[in-house]
């Protein structure tokens, strides 16, 4: 989607809209790598790689629940696919708005299995704020629960309606416990 953004590249600065971003000189970039710091992959690479070395080691403990490394790849994998299936493609902005738990961490690896880009939304805001970022980002997606801490996540996004004309797609995510 074009924004109205504009991103640009010159002798190894990068420029949004003309004004430079800061950013890390070529050398040290070039270092990084060299040292093994940068590896330039994505999180989805990472996952898949940690899925085939260490499978049934542990890769996140909340609360009682434990996700091996496998199941991580596995059922982020498993939502990127649903997220494909809803029409959401590489380049998408997808807004989250999740508390701390182990369906925040699978959302964040399937954004970056289909090439997408996650914006996470704190969980104590509300209709105001979410409006304000859900168009600020251009957001086509967002991932919520049902309802958490007292909260009816769903109501508010099903009220902000034509106040956010990009937001096509929300994705409710079951039982969340964090």
């Amino acid at each position: 989607h074009n924004m109205g953004i504009t991103l640009a590249r010159r002798n190894d600065v990068w420029f949004l809209d003309g004004g430079m971003l800061p950013g890390i000189d070529v050398k040290a970039t070039q270092s990084f790598r060299q040292y093994g710091y940068w590896a330039d992959k994505t999180l989805g690479d990472l996952i898949e790689e940690a899925a085939r070395e260490w499978p049934n080691n542990i890769a996140l403990a909340i609360g009682n629940r434990r996700v091996t490394y496998e199941e991580l790849d596995t059922l982020s994998s498993r939502l990127a696919l649903g997220l494909l299936d809803s029409g959401l493609r590489s380049g998408d902005m997808i807004a989250v708005q999740l508390p701390n738990s182990v369906e925040h961490v699978l959302t964040i690896f399937a954004i970056a299995k289909i090439g997408a880009v996650c914006n996470i939304i704190v969980p104590m805001m509300r209709q105001k704020e979410v409006t304000f970022i859900l168009n600020h980002c251009c957001s086509r997606a967002i991932v919520i629960p049902h309802e958490y801490g007292k909260f009816n996540y769903l109501s508010m996004v099903e009220s902000l309606g034509s106040a956010t004309p990009s937001l096509e797609t929300i994705v409710v995510v079951g039982d969340v416990k964090a």
